[in-house]
């Protein structure tokens, strides 16, 4: 029996994205990116190297969840949890998105959206895709979390995201509650 997530000192969220896998013709920028189609070699590295200290929350992206297509993916995320203990992928597909980032200490992706719903809960990203860093053709992407040092933006170097990972710091949350109260008080107010 493999420990249970909220043993580990770190949990993080990697966003998988669909067309990494060469299986659409409309965005040729992403193909051959990826080896496996799917998530970084250097990602898979650094779970090995962070197996006592951080559990990973692979979150399949929802089109390739519906999609016949990602048949493959699901075997190649079970092979990878025979061989890492410290990771779930099932669960964080299929929770909200919201109910995964209250518990989540970092977020790492190749290009997902998800950076700014991490962004609302305080999460700061690592975007891995070569087409987002400097003179990439999506560079543009992303540059008000970089500029508001929510997201960063980083070649997929196994020690660097280890570094990401293990060090980056948790900010306070938002307070949703609080704001809401604030909201009915004033809304309160002019009855």
């Amino acid at each position: 029996v493999s420990q249970s997530r909220y043993e580990y000192k770190r949990i993080v969220l990697f966003s998988l994205q669909w067309c990494y896998g060469n299986e659409d013709k409309n965005y040729k920028e992403f193909h051959n990116i990826l080896e496996n189609g799917y998530i970084p070699n250097s990602v898979i590295k650094a779970v090995g190297r962070t197996k006592n200290s951080v559990f990973w929350l692979f979150r399949r992206h929802p089109f390739q969840i519906t999609s016949k297509k990602y048949r493959d993916q699901e075997n190649f995320l079970k092979n990878l949890k025979t061989k890492y203990k410290n990771i779930d992928w099932e669960f964080s597909s299929k929770l909200p998105i919201f109910s995964i980032l209250k518990d989540v200490n970092a977020h790492v992706t190749m290009s997902s959206m998800t950076c700014y719903e991490a962004a609302s809960y305080n999460i700061k990203s690592l975007i891995l895709c070569p087409n987002f860093q400097k003179n990439g053709v999506y560079s543009f992407y992303f540059s008000d979390l970089v500029e508001n040092k929510m997201a960063l933006k980083q070649e997929a170097n196994t020690s660097e995201i280890v570094k990401f990972v293990t060090s980056v710091k948790k900010r306070k949350i938002f307070s949703f509650d609080l704001s809401f109260r604030r909201l009915i008080r004033t809304i309160s107010q002019f009855k």
